[in-house]
């Protein structure tokens, strides 16, 4: 499945002109949920990478898209801002695809209407303005590259930049990483591979298939200016409007040799290095790494917490075996993730140099080898830079590890009811074993969704019908959730704080799970900037109840060193880091008296009023007669 903080570097890049929406006409039936979207297929006539090379057959599967797309939107009332964003936003590159500029232009000018994010309102739909310009009848290519990145400076320029930094830091982040043997190496690796399986595809393959060929075709061309454009944007934004910090101001630390009640607190993730926190587990003294169980609890070599394989087994090991993948190359994967952190927060740095150096030389033939390692080592370090935000300034913190093992293959395996019904059991065990060690607070930077499981039947091509295999993953969904939800209501003096996703979504409208259960011990957690404005990939919804930065944070690696990171997988725990200091000065605060502070604490902010986290104000209510 996935974690909040981990992205796909051809999606992100594919992705970086995107935004377009708009309202529909009423008078038809709402879609009011996911699931009730109506599922469409395409059959591809030969491997999608070879698709590549052939426009005439990537303009019919276009045509049909765009087709299907206009259907479904007259057919249907779609209250759902990101799934019309996400609609339009393919109808408008299908009309770049088709040199249809002035219709690209019209879908970009829609954007704002739907946009929630002042900084997504902004920028969207930003690249159509560029291709308009250089479509002008009579220019040369290096006058078409001209006046694109004129249009582009122009539209930046009008901008208000202490809103827009981050996101124009992102667009400049995907367009460096763009190259011809990346993206059809991607596609080789990630796409044709389902292809093999069955040529019968839903909307996502369509998709990439018609955004990699638009890429190929007609965004590298303008990639030299589209950099020249942002970057010289925000080295003038370097000097002139940093972003605002809202965060320093809000947190505080708790003083070592207070006398402060210790705190377990448990990370639901991928691992937790115990030699970079040894002092700061809960160990299992009657426990030796022998194979045996030693203290007769029925867990063996449980010495630091649980852990879990993929088929949700247990096993042991705080940390994860390194697959074949990345066998040797932790510090060269390091780096890499380094690199991929410092160009999205636009930090000139050698491994970011390194990194863009790497991907424009890589062979299409290694493209899926160097995400496969990448995916993993997002993995591998998520669970212990989620523990050091946790314990951060807080010595009365105990961490208590449940590891989850994360696919990190390019195509995945099927997520069944066999996977399903592990996963609640792995629930139950862990939620029951967190009871046994005292547990106050739960970490789960971690998520599912529905359509999550669908694309992973799709993948293996399980249930050719595709409203069978809707109707299948949601069953399957369903499982989940419900058994994860009576998991948690056992444990009311458990606060579990969960990571809203990444995705840019409503996570009630896609039912994500944790995130959307309703319980009270339950937060979710959205992620900001620096500035307190919603980050452009953070998931919202009405289940959101706080905020937190998700921009940059700085934590620490297995084996010690350390690397800013950015996702809702960095926001949640911060607010884990503020319960745990309040359980440290209060050990009696039951659960409802946390998250009311939390809450109360959180006073709306900006022009989008989220409710952004402020220890140094929960502590005062709490303090306060």
């Amino acid at each position: 499945m996935r974690w909040p903080g981990t992205s796909c570097l051809l999606a992100a890049a594919l992705a970086a002109s995107a935004s377009a929406g708009a309202q529909a006409p009423a008078a038809r039936p709402v879609i009011e949920a996911a699931s009730q979207l109506p599922r469409k297929t395409y059959t591809l006539p030969r491997k999608p990478s070879e698709m590549l090379a052939d426009a005439s057959a990537v303009a019919a599967l276009a045509r049909k898209v765009d087709s299907d797309l206009a259907a479904v939107t007259a057919q249907y009332e779609i209250r759902d801002r990101s799934t019309l964003t996400d609609f339009y936003t393919l109808r408008m590159q299908i009309a770049l695809l088709e040199r249809r500029e002035s219709d690209a232009v019209a879908w970009a000018e829609k954007i704002a209407l739907l946009q929630d994010k002042p900084a997504q309102r902004a920028t969207a739909g930003l690249v159509a303005y560029g291709y308009a310009a250089a479509a002008r009848p009579g220019l040369s290519p290096q006058a078409r590259r001209e006046a694109f990145g004129a249009a582009i400076a122009a539209r930046l320029e009008a901008m208000p930049a202490a809103t827009v930094q981050a996101r124009v830091r992102e667009f400049r982040r995907n367009y460096q990483l763009m190259s011809t043997g990346y993206f059809t190496g991607a596609v080789q690796a990630e796409v044709d591979p389902i292809w093999e399986k069955s040529p019968v595809v839903g909307r996502e393959i369509a998709a990439d298939v018609i955004r990699t060929h638009l890429a190929l075709a007609r965004t590298l061309e303008y990639r030299e200016a589209m950099l020249a454009a942002l970057g010289g944007w925000l080295t003038k934004q370097g000097t002139t409007a940093p972003m605002a910090d809202v965060w320093t101001a809000r947190g505080f630390d708790l003083p070592a040799g207070a006398s402060l009640a210790p705190v377990t607190i448990a990370i639901w993730d991928s691992g937790v290095d115990p030699q970079v926190y040894r002092s700061r587990l809960v160990a299992n003294a009657g426990e030796t790494a022998n194979g045996k169980d030693d203290d007769g609890n029925g867990l063996v070599d449980d010495l630091y917490g649980l852990a879990y394989s993929l088929d949700y087994r247990r096993e042991a090991g705080a940390l994860r075996t390194v697959p074949p993948v990345a066998a040797g190359r932790l510090e060269e994967l390091q780096s890499d993730q380094k690199g991929l952190s410092d160009l999205q927060a636009a930090i000139d740095s050698p491994e970011a140099d390194a990194l863009r150096t790497k991907i424009a030389a890589l062979p299409q033939s290694k493209v899926g080898s160097f995400l496969e390692g990448l995916n993993f080592y997002s993995g591998y370090i998520h669970g212990t830079h989620v523990a050091s935000i946790a314990v951060d300034g807080n010595p009365a913190a105990r961490l208590l590890p449940v590891r989850m093992t994360f696919e990190f293959t390019n195509v995945p395996a099927a997520f069944t009811e066999t996977e399903a019904k592990g996963l609640v059991r792995m629930a139950r065990e862990a939620i029951a074993y967190m009871k046994v060690h005292g547990t106050r607070l739960a970490n789960m930077s971690w998520g599912y969704t529905a359509r999550d499981i669908e694309l992973t039947l799709e993948a293996n091509n399980i249930e050719a019908e595709p409203e069978k295999r809707k109707l299948r993953a949601q069953a399957i969904f369903d499982l989940i959730f419900d058994g994860m939800s009576d998991a948690m209501r056992t444990a009311p003096e458990i606060l579990f704080v969960i990571a809203a996703g990444n995705t840019d979504e409503d996570i009630n409208f896609v039912r994500d799970m944790p995130g959307g259960i309703d319980l009270p011990n339950v937060l979710s957690v959205g992620a900001s900037d620096m500035s307190g404005a919603a980050t452009s990939f953070t998931s919202m919804g009405k289940s959101v109840d706080l905020y937190a930065n998700g921009y940059a944070v700085d934590g620490v690696l297995p084996g010690g060193n350390r690397v800013k990171l950015s996702g809702a997988s960095m926001s949640a725990p911060q607010v884990i880091n503020a319960a745990g200091k309040l359980l440290a000065l209060n050990p009696k605060l039951t659960t409802a008296q946390l998250v009311d502070l939390l809450t109360r604490g959180a006073e709306p902010f900006g022009e989008q009023k989220l409710r952004l986290l402020n220890p140094k104000a929960s502590v005062a209510l709490m303090r306060t007669p």
